[in-house]
């Protein structure tokens, strides 16, 4: 009996701490991938640009009552924004000061695309709709935050 005990405590131990190594090294890459982001948030747009415009023109479309010509130009100049601060990545991690510069730039272009694109009234309401700064929630972040 205290065999048994003893062979299934040492089970229990060995399951344990591989248990814990593995959560260790879980919480090393979730804290890579933070400080990746804090660091440079170009680099969080990556691959998911499409993803993310179509998340923002699931607000605005509706919001706006963008006509399919319209959406189709809105939409145009959010993955050109998007993917030129996804561009930007390793700039933003080398020369902060380049980095903004460049995504100033790029907001200003994809603003005056969209400005071009939709009613004046229609483009007021888009200002509107511009959320707080550090709001993580609302995709219309990433085009009005920089």
């Amino acid at each position: 009996m205290k065999l048994f005990i003893g062979i299934l405590a040492l089970g229990i131990a060995s399951t344990t701490c591989h248990a814990q190594d593995m959560m260790g090294k879980l919480k090393d890459e979730a804290k890579k991938e933070v400080s990746t982001a804090a660091a440079n948030p170009s680099a969080v747009i990556g691959n998911k640009g499409p993803e993310i415009r179509d998340a923002i023109m699931g607000k605005l479309g509706p919001a706006l009552k963008l006509t399919d010509p319209q959406k189709a130009k809105v939409s145009s100049a959010i993955d050109g924004y998007l993917n030129k601060k996804a561009s930007l990545a390793t700039t933003a991690a080398t020369d902060k000061t380049a980095y903004a510069k460049q995504s100033s730039a790029a907001q200003g272009s994809m603003m005056s695309q969209i400005k071009g694109a939709i009613s004046k009234s229609q483009y007021a309401q888009f200002l509107k709709m511009k959320p707080k700064a550090g709001d993580k929630s609302n995709p219309l972040s990433a085009i009005f935050n920089k």
